[in-house]
């Protein structure tokens, strides 16, 4: 062996230590994929500083939200001083009794403004006017959580729509202290859950809290059961029975099998 063939040697093991993979072959080191502080300090505007604004943005809508509802009520309030006036103003002309007392045209004249000026259904702006008052009036901790941005309007209508529930005609002052507590227990929940979370979650803390028996509670609700049809698109429509937990539960069973029944799929039940 000569002198020089070592160093030829040499240069073969090198060059076969820097050739090209073979295609198809994965990578010696294959390049980071998962994010580290590094790639985020790549990006412009980084990703903190656009998740910031994402959650900033989200805050300022709820904060919104608690300013429309604050001017609903205070159009209420001063609505319903108008109505007054004019129910006194009545009174003192004399003359043939109206069909609608003041009080009544001011609250129907309220709503439609809201409608027309927020492009509502009357029965959505309807809601969105007690829900108003609701913040006001009743649920003070869920209006200052609203306020700060800290829930969503979506989230407190999950408990406005519980509390309305929590209601003793014969005795208020036992009704708002359940309401009270009703809330400070949802209220921190509502900041860190869902708005489906939330609602199941509401639904059980109103059956703990409320100040009346579920049977007493039950026998109330049993007078409000009602139907309602709704039309959908491309010749569809829907069916909501609200009822009596029982027969609606045995009612969708029989409709069920019925329907898989006329399918072939099974016999109904008798």
């Amino acid at each position: 062996m000569t002198a020089e063939e070592p160093s030829e040697v040499h240069a073969e093991s090198t060059a076969e230590n820097t050739a090209e993979p073979p295609p198809g072959a994965p990578p010696d080191n294959p390049p980071e994929t998962s994010l580290n502080p590094r790639h985020l300090s790549l990006v412009e505007p980084s990703l903190p500083e656009v998740y910031d604004a994402i959650r900033e943005a989200d805050r300022e809508m709820n904060r919104a939200a608690a300013r429309r509802a604050a001017a609903i009520y205070a159009g209420q309030r001063v609505l319903a001083d108008v109505g007054r006036a004019r129910a006194e103003a009545a009174v003192r002309a004399g003359g043939p009794r109206p069909p609608w007392s003041p009080e009544e045209a001011t609250k129907e004249e309220f709503t439609c403004e809201v409608g027309a000026l927020l492009r509502l259904p009357r029965r959505t702006a309807e809601t969105l006017i007690e829900a108003s008052r609701t913040l006001a009036e009743d649920l003070p901790a869920t209006r200052e959580a609203l306020t700060s941005g800290a829930i969503s309007y979506r989230h407190a209508q999950v408990i406005m729509e519980q509390a309305w529930g929590i209601r003793m005609d014969d005795d208020p002052v036992a009704a708002a202290r359940a309401r009270a507590v009703f809330e400070n227990v949802l209220v921190p929940d509502a900041e860190v859950l869902t708005v489906a979370k939330l609602s199941d979650r509401a639904r059980r803390v109103r059956e703990r809290t409320h100040p009346e028996t579920i049977t007493a509670r039950h026998q109330k609700s049993v007078e409000d059961r009602h139907v309602v049809f709704q039309a959908l698109n491309d010749g569809m429509a829907s069916l909501s029975v609200t009822g009596d937990a029982e027969k609606v539960q045995a009612a969708y069973h029989r409709t069920l099998d019925t329907a898989l029944c006329l399918q072939g799929r099974r016999k109904p039940a008798p």
